[in-house]
């Protein structure tokens, strides 16, 4: 009786181990990946506020109408323009910045008040 307790003892024992085990991940909340993220956000600030200075610096577009979001090198237009030539253009000036890897254009036009 006293061997089987031993045994079941040790085999408790042996198989809690891994739970007391380090790894060698580093948590996702360090300071390295917490400066990363700052760094992304930043660059996906920059790379936004460069399309807008584009859009905005662009004969034929209103950007007012205009929402630019960026992450990770896409960037996404929004919002309402007034013809369809404005649509294009808008793309076509988002893809011709540095650092754009892609552009999602979900622009619509606007119709003005009656719809």
């Amino acid at each position: 009786m006293r061997r089987l307790l031993r045994i079941v003892t040790v085999s408790c024992w042996a198989l809690s181990l891994p739970a007391f085990a380090q790894t060698d991940q580093a948590p996702s909340s360090s300071p390295a990946s917490q400066a990363a993220t700052a760094d992304a956000k930043r660059s996906d600030r920059a790379l936004a506020r460069d399309v807008r200075r584009a859009l905005g610096s662009t004969r034929g577009i209103d950007a007012q109408g205009v929402r630019v979001t960026a992450g990770h090198g896409a960037i996404t237009l929004s919002g309402t323009v007034r013809t369809l030539d404005e649509m294009n253009t808008a793309e076509r000036v988002a893809r011709s910045v540095r650092g754009v890897q892609s552009v999602s254009n979900k622009l619509t036009l606007f119709r003005g008040e009656g719809g």
